[in-house]
């Protein structure tokens, strides 16, 4: 009896190597693309500018999955820059306030226009969705990259000047 639990003990040692790997790749991938989201994201806050100076930078997040949240506040939390970055969850288009960035992801249940009505100055909307209107950026796939969509008229209309640089990177619409 002994030996045959230790028989399937060694055998569920020996493959789970093999069973794991394939099982977790897809996981992996999915936060990796969190990950390379998150990072874009906190990343481009080095080339905006508010027109109300702060120390802080809030960065909100409307989604259905609680792990944007969780990667965008641990990457924050890592990085060591002149302003502090705020990470807040929102869940009601009626708790959106004193937001400099918002990021509504494919599962958020709000689409870009529908903040864009909240009429708050220097927000920056940053979605998931190719070719949203109602957002300055939108992130997508292109030929298998991640690449990200600026939409220029809805930047101006929000008072947040964007570096060169970042425009030059980007797909401008």
């Amino acid at each position: 009896m002994k030996s045959k639990a230790s028989f399937f003990i060694l055998i569920a040692y020996f493959l789970t190597p093999f069973m794991g790997a394939r099982a977790f790749d897809k996981i992996t991938d999915i936060d990796d693309e969190r990950k390379t989201k998150s990072q874009f994201i906190l990343s481009i806050t080095k080339y905006l500018e508010w027109s109300t100076p702060s120390d802080n930078i809030v960065l909100g997040i409307i989604s259905n999955n609680d792990q944007m949240y969780k990667t965008l506040s641990a990457l924050a939390s890592s990085r060591s820059t002149s302003k502090k970055i705020i990470i807040k969850n929102y869940t009601n288009i009626s708790d959106v306030d004193d937001c400099n960035i918002l990021f509504v992801t494919k599962g958020g249940e709000l689409s870009a226009n529908q903040i864009r009505q909240l009429d708050i100055t220097d927000l920056l909307v940053i979605t998931e969705q190719e070719g949203e209107k109602g957002s300055a950026i939108n992130l997508i796939h292109k030929e298998g990259k991640l690449m990200f969509e600026i939409n220029r008229e809805v930047v101006d209309k929000t008072g947040v000047k964007m570096a060169s640089k970042l425009m030059d990177l980007a797909i401008v619409k």
